[in-house]
């Protein structure tokens, strides 16, 4: 994960955009793009692929649980859900980066 996205992200919790933990389960229809650790449990990757499939929902796969988790203010964090149509845009577009740099992103576009 890019540090910009990180600071992004953190910003974006201050402001009250995010969903993550069972919240993030209960509000899946309200998010317009998830993020997941690589690290998460495989139950829970298997949960949110196929929440995010059957919705529509971009999901990211990105860092570890403990970078994703410092990112927005905790320890470890397995997923986190944007609301914000615009602010998930600009994750995506601050992942992908230069077409010429190797990134870690892993988009899955339903």
């Amino acid at each position: 994960m890019k540090d910009k996205t990180k600071g992004f992200l953190g910003l974006l919790r201050k402001g009250g955009r995010l969903y993550f933990g069972e919240t993030l389960l209960y509000s899946i229809d309200k998010v317009k793009l998830v993020i997941l650790a690589r690290d998460a449990e495989p139950g829970t990757k298997k949960t949110y692929f196929s929440k995010t499939e059957s919705r529509n929902i971009p999901l990211l796969v990105l860092s570890d649980k403990k970078t994703l988790g410092e990112a927005i203010g905790f320890s470890k964090v397995s997923a986190i859900g944007i609301r914000d149509a615009k602010a998930a845009k600009k994750i995506i577009e601050l992942e992908k980066g230069d077409p010429d740099e190797e990134t870690n992103l892993l988009l899955e576009e339903k």
